[in-house]
């Protein structure tokens, strides 16, 4: 049997009420959500980045204006707020018309209800911004190479990989940014915001390349009584790169690759593969470049030979023979004394 009780506000018969109330009179007299006449946002005239409570929030300008509303609307006892939608309307350059819906429950009655307020919008710098654009570092990262220059392979390799992972980094650390990349006589400077990012750029390039990483520390500065240090790292690769021919004990090898410790090369004549450290390989010396290494194409397989069409003059030659081959088969060869020699 269902018991009907008497709204105070209006005389309606309910089978349930709220402080005495029906649930239309309840939503009617109680004030459930507060929104303010303005909502006062301070967005960084560079990044669109949001102040709040003394720090910086990255974001779009919806995603920022969407967070000032949400910060800004407060709600009464027994209210749970489960989505705020803003729609916003620019009036000129710092003042925007905002039309909010906020949907929720209060003592389990589901409402939305509907709000206009004004958004005022003030512009400023970051702290981030301001360090970029005043050309703010704390770290130099120097990539170079052991008595050559680095190739243009390498320079763009290295801008596209520490790139991506200072994007990386970002995602994590809005402070950690790249003020300059320079390329110089010799190489190429990275200057980064950070000591730490510094660090951390200095050994993923010693790891992708190989070499050797130093470091050295000098006062900048000083700050509220307190040295500013910076720091800068080389990375020194080695002279050869991976697809460079060595000669080592009087054995020809060809550099596969390299790491922050070794390298890999592989014996021409019994393509025997092994890993030495580059302090070993001090006394090698470079025969060939890859630069000096092109294709060629196998025409005839005899026991230990195969013929070959020379790249350089087009005429059938004999190269002896490492390993096993096709006719078709491309294979690199390098010119040594008149000679050509097969590339593994």
């Amino acid at each position: 049997m269902i018991v009907l009780m008497q709204c105070v506000d209006c005389g309606k018969q309910t089978d349930k009420l709220y402080g005495g109330s029906c649930v239309e009179c309840y939503l009617k007299t109680h004030k459930l959500i507060t929104v303010p006449e303005y909502v006062d946002l301070t967005v960084c005239v560079y990044c669109n980045a949001r102040e709040s409570n003394g720090a910086w929030i990255d974001g779009t300008m919806e995603e920022v204006v969407e967070s000032a509303v949400e910060s800004s609307i407060t709600a009464a006892r027994d209210v749970s707020i489960f989505s705020i939608s803003v729609q916003q309307k620019q009036r000129d350059k710092s003042l925007y018309d905002l039309d909010i819906t906020v949907s929720g429950t209060v003592m389990d009655i589901p409402f939305t209800e509907k709000y206009q307020s004004v958004l005022r919008v003030a512009r400023n710098a970051c702290d981030r911004c301001c360090k970029y654009t005043g050309g703010y570092f704390e770290a130099i990262v120097q990539l170079r190479a052991k008595n050559r220059q680095p190739s243009d392979e390498e320079i763009k390799a290295a801008k596209d990989l520490v790139s991506k992972h200072i994007r990386s980094m970002q995602e994590g650390d809005r402070d950690t940014f790249i003020s300059k990349i320079e390329e110089v006589k010799g190489g190429i400077d990275f200057y980064l915001s950070t000591q730490g990012s510094g660090n951390i750029i200095s050994k993923l390039l010693q790891s992708r390349f190989g070499g050797s990483h130093q470091s050295s520390v000098k006062i900048a500065g000083m700050k509220a009584g307190v040295d500013i240090y910076r720091v800068t790292h080389l990375v020194r690769m080695p002279e050869y790169r991976p697809g460079d021919v060595l000669k080592y004990k009087n054995k020809d090898y060809v550099v596969k690759n390299t790491n922050d410790r070794t390298a890999s090369i592989t014996n021409i004549q019994n393509l025997e593969t092994f890993s030495l450290s580059h302090t070993e390989l001090d006394d090698s010396k470079i025969i060939f470049k890859k630069e000096d290494i092109h294709e060629a194409v196998v025409v005839y397989v005899a026991s230990d030979t195969v013929q070959i069409i020379d790249p350089e003059n087009s005429k059938a030659v004999d190269v002896s023979l490492p390993r096993g081959y096709k006719p078709g088969e491309i294979v690199k060869v390098a010119r040594s004394e008149g000679r050509n020699i097969l590339i593994p």
